[in-house]
This record gives C-alpha cells, structure tokens and sequence, in this order.
C-alpha cells in the first residue's frame, strides 16, 4: 500500500486517477447484464472507453461539472469530517488516495483514517435522501463496493459510512454506520478488477496490431558539391590581410 497526502481535487490528485481504477468506479466494474447474455453493462463499457482513452493519452477523462448537490456534498465534506470525529471523540486524518497493495494500476480515496483500522466514507445528500438513509438503517448497497475496495486500498478493518445534513441540525444532522471487512467479498472485487485491467490491455494491444508502430523514413543528407563551398580566391586580399577571415 502507497498513501499519498494531497488535497482531493488537486492536480495531483487527478492525475493519480489517470488509468487507474478507482474505488468510487468499483460498481461500474462489476456492472454485468442480469438477463441474455449477461455481458458487460452499459456502465461498465463506458468505464472501460475512459480507462483506455486515459492509458493512452495520460490524462483524466473529464465530467461534467457538479451539479448543485453535488456542490452541496463538496462544500459541506470539511464539516461532515469534523461532525463525526466530534460526535466519536476521535482523530480523523485527511489522505489523498491509497494505491493497492499488490495491484498498482488501481486505488482509492477515503474520506478520512480512523486509528489503525479505520476509514471513512462521506455523503452529503438532499434533506429527503438523508433522511431515508436514518430510516433505513443499513448502509445504502450502492456504496457497499467503493467501501470493500477503500478497506482493500488502504487496509483497514472497517469503514465507516456517514451521511450528513446541517439542514437538519444537530439533533438529525449525522447517521453513522459501520461496514467490517470481508474478505471473501474483497476477493471477489479483486478479480474483477484484474480482470478489467486485463480486458483494458487487450484492448490497447488490439488497437497496436491495428495501427502498427509508424516508422518515419531514414532522412538522407545530399552530399554538397565541394564547387559551393567558399575558396581562397573568393575571399578579398585585403580581408586576409586584416586577419578578418
């Protein structure tokens, strides 16, 4: 494992997305058909159009700008982080992103370290989405994958989800709950996360034998006609001389 202490949103943080899979993308990895064929999902064949094109060009495939929840959860992940390091009486340390242990190529970047053991996760969604997240009671399943992986990433223990909304003030404003690491779930991520980096691959080696390597033509340097070059008795006898030539 490799942490790196950058600002989330940075240069450098993007940059270490480039090619890589990441654990808030882990869902569009598995993303396969239910029914037919059950081929690769519509998510998942645009993930992979993105990886290869970042492989091939370095650089990040850009989205669309935030909307304004979006914005929203951005704006208000500072206070989230410091409501649940209150309401827990614990540290919580800010980290960049957490490359795999043993698969390079892929990563993760927790919303915070919690001890030795720990790592965050943090929403803030609309009123009406946290609020049924505290009905609920269970971590939303969508985020099951992207937690597995950020424990996998950074090797932690558990990790734990939390939804926050000021709106709501204080009294309703933090719903916590805490996923444990899984190992069995893990390597069933781990595979297809190789596997996707493997498909990745071929791809670009596909594209390779298609378009082979293009070999510019040897250039050829014409021999000057010793006639052009400059002689004695072109040169003024007063110039050799003076010593100017």
């Amino acid at each position: 494992m490799s942490l790196i202490y950058c600002e989330q949103r940075s240069e450098e943080w993007f940059q270490l997305h480039v090619g890589r899979v990441t654990a808030s993308s882990v869902r569009d990895v598995l993303n396969f058909k239910k029914t037919g064929d059950k081929g690769p999902g519509a998510k998942r064949i645009a993930y992979m159009g993105n990886k290869v094109a970042e492989i091939l060009t370095g650089m990040l495939r850009t989205s669309s700008p935030p909307n304004i929840s979006m914005q929203w959860g951005i704006d208000h992940e500072d206070e989230a982080r410091r409501a649940y390091s209150a309401a827990k009486e614990i540290m919580v340390d800010r980290v960049g992103f957490a490359i795999h242990p043993t698969i390079e190529r892929s990563g993760a970047s927790p919303d915070g370290l919690v001890c030795e053991d720990g790592c965050l996760e943090i929403k803030c969604p609309d009123t009406d989405t946290h609020i049924e997240y505290i009905l609920g009671g269970v971590i939303p399943e969508d985020y099951e994958p992207q937690m597995m992986w950020e424990m996998a990433c950074a090797e932690r223990a558990w990790c734990d989800f939390v939804s926050f909304d000021p709106r709501l003030g204080r009294r309703h404003e933090l719903f916590i709950k805490r996923l444990e690491r899984n190992e069995q779930r893990i390597a069933e991520i781990t595979d297809k996360v190789l596997e996707f980096i493997f498909e990745a691959d071929a791809i670009i080696a596909r594209l390779n034998e298609i378009n082979p390597p293009i070999v510019e033509p040897e250039r050829v340097v014409e021999p000057v006609d010793p006639e052009l070059y400059i002689q004695d008795s072109d040169i003024p006898a007063w110039a050799r001389e003076m010593g100017a030539v």
